[in-house]
């Protein structure tokens, strides 16, 4: 009898044994089929919507055709978006991508091993940078408002010095922040030099030309009052048009802080230039599947048919973006301007033992050709700034740039940009759009199964069947809950 208990015994573990390892065995294969269900389906929706998306640039030249449009322009319009057009498709298919296959749990797993930093760096950056607030909650800041303000203040180097305190703050391995720096600094640059400077120094020459001096108001006033004139006509050399050489443009600030100011952001900006090749970016999503079949951030990713590679292969996917070429201008225009203050200098006539070259940086008041040339220097760099504009639009900068936006958390560390949370839906709202799925998939199931089996019988439904059906199943569905409630009061 022990033996065969033993024996049963035995067989029970070995049957339950088996049992188990059928059962993972069973779960294993059924995992592995449900990511490639997973996969095969992303892949198949990725593909579908490259299809799509690659029919937009002929489509848009379809609609944008005119019998009459001149050739020029029609070749114009045509190779401007085949330029564009790589750059753009690239940053839709990396969207679609997060869109279906985003891993937002590795990414919070990896901003969790991301040191913090120090408290007062990490005040300054989520004050000015913060990544969970809007524009609308940024402006009720006050440290914000301030800082902004004042980086568009072009008198004594205010703004420089501004720029100096950003580019101490920001984190300079990640690659938006440098971008958002440079871009910041063209687009203030522009509005600063290239429209407050022009106007104020408008304003300043109309005024010195047009209106009376003060003191010849105070001396009109006393003549005027005087019971016995004092003949003889009064000469002062800073009255009239030669007051301007005293009260120009650019005679008011001090000329060494108006080079400084000058140089000391150009500086920076090459800084973070050569900052670019060497940064990161910490705010990319992760992928969960499709980064190892098809990987859109990389420049040669290629697929099995090629179509992808041949699709981006205008893309600029260098760090940056354009914005490198950008530069290189903005290089070329600032050696203009310096060269046409060497011609303006070397022109002047020359008095004393210094030399002439010596008022480029340490000009005085004498020198008031110098110094106002030199505003006007400033004011035809800050107009040239223009062509930064583009790049501080939202898309375009995404898609001139490839960099995600960045800003940084409570504790100091650069990540990906939330913005403002979405108001919190309305339960009423909530409740009724539950209540409408539940009703719909109702409807759907009873109609589909029922449609399905007259079908497999060998009948036929017709349309005008399958509406009514669907109308009185509604009715009988939404008209439940009323009756219940009637019932029960």
């Amino acid at each position: 009898m022990q033996s065969l208990s033993h024996v049963i015994h035995r067989a029970s573990d070995t049957v339950g044994t088996w049992t188990d390892n059928l059962q993972a065995s069973y779960e294993e294969r059924k995992s592995k089929v449900k990511e490639f269900v997973q996969v095969w389906m992303k892949v198949q929706v990725k593909h579908h919507m490259q299809i799509l998306v690659d029919r937009i640039p002929p489509y848009l030249k379809e609609k944008l055709h005119d019998p009459y449009m001149p050739a020029c322009v029609k070749r114009f319009l045509h190779r401007t978006i085949d330029s564009i057009w790589p750059d753009v498709r690239h940053e839709i298919m990396w969207e679609v991508s997060v869109m279906i296959d985003g891993d937002q749990k590795a990414y919070d797993e990896g901003q969790g091993h991301v040191p913090e930093q120090c408290c007062l760096l990490a005040f300054f950056r989520h004050r000015l940078f913060p990544y969970d607030k809007g524009i609308w909650e940024c402006l009720r800041d006050p440290a914000f408002v301030v800082v902004n303000i004042l980086c568009y203040v072009p008198v004594y180097g205010i703004w420089a010095w501004m720029f100096l305190l950003i580019f101490l703050i920001i984190d300079k391995r990640d690659e938006y922040q440098l971008v958002y720096f440079i871009l910041s600094f063209k687009g203030c640059q522009f509005f600063s030099w290239g429209i407050i400077k022009g106007l104020a120094g408008f304003v300043q020459y109309f005024a010195c030309v047009t209106f009376p001096n003060l003191n010849d108001l105070v001396k009109f006033r006393r003549l005027l009052f005087r019971p016995t004139p004092v003949p003889g006509p009064t000469s002062d050399p800073t009255s009239g048009p030669s007051r301007c050489m005293t009260n120009g443009p650019g005679m008011a600030e001090s000329y060494p802080i108006l080079v400084a100011s000058w140089l000391l952001p150009l500086v920076l900006v090459w800084i973070c230039m050569i900052l670019l090749p060497y940064s990161e970016e910490k705010g990319r999503s992760k992928l969960k599947t499709l980064r190892d079949s098809e990987d859109e951030t990389a420049p040669n990713a290629n697929n099995a048919d090629g179509t992808q590679s041949n699709a981006t292969r205008g893309a600029k996917f260098t760090a940056g973006g354009y914005l490198r070429r950008m530069l290189i201008f903005d290089l070329v225009v600032f050696v203009l301007c310096v060269g046409l203050l060497c011609v303006i200098v070397w022109t002047q006539p020359h008095t004393g033992n210094n030399s002439q070259l010596s008022s480029l940086y340490n000009a005085t008041d004498d020198n008031w050709q110098v110094k106002q040339t030199f505003y006007c220097c400033q004011f035809i760099y800050g107009l040239f700034s223009i062509v930064f504009v583009p790049f501080n639009l939202p898309f375009l900068q995404v898609v001139l740039t490839h960099t995600v936006p960045t800003a940084y958390d409570k504790q100091g560390r650069c990540c990906k940009f939330k913005g403002a949370d979405p108001p919190e839906p309305d339960k009423e709202e909530e409740e009724f759009q539950r209540g409408s799925s539940r009703l719909l998939s109702k409807i759907k199931g009873d109609n589909f199964m029922s449609y399905l089996e007259t079908t497999m019988a060998g009948g036929s439904v017709s349309l005008q069947e399958m509406q009514t059906n669907i109308r009185s199943r509604a009715n009988n569905l939404t008209s439940k809950p009323e009756n219940q409630e009637e019932a029960t009061v």
